[in-house]
């Protein structure tokens, strides 16, 4: 419980203090454009096989043409044995046309 209080703590400092991103002129697509990448961390924790882990992600994704991504996500379970790693590569495409809601659609695959 005082770790998951700890790491929401940490996440909570890291958005305070996080430089707030400069305006730039990306048209119609914003956030999804074309040429716009994407970073993701995670950590947190799992239950595997009667076991608790520590896991622990990091992932991109890139914009091959507006509303459009191919990623790559790696993610790690450490602490207790197995040892697991997963690697899944994604394709998305964001529907960033539609005004007041922002579906998408996505595929994700396990290596």
């Amino acid at each position: 419980m005082v770790f998951r209080l700890g790491l929401a703590g940490l996440a909570a400092a890291a958005f305070a203090f996080a430089a707030p991103a400069t305006a730039q002129s990306v048209g119609v697509a914003g956030g999804f454009s074309k040429g716009r990448t994407h970073l993701v961390a995670t950590a947190g924790t799992g239950q595997a096989f009667d076991e608790s882990y520590l896991v622990l992600g990091l992932g991109a994704s890139y914009y091959l043409f507006d509303g459009f991504n191919v990623g790559l996500f790696f993610e790690s379970w450490t602490g207790a044995n197995p040892k697991m790693t997963k690697i899944t590569p994604s394709v998305q495409y964001v529907f960033y046309q539609v005004q007041h809601v922002k579906p998408y659609v996505g595929r994700s695959g396990r290596a």
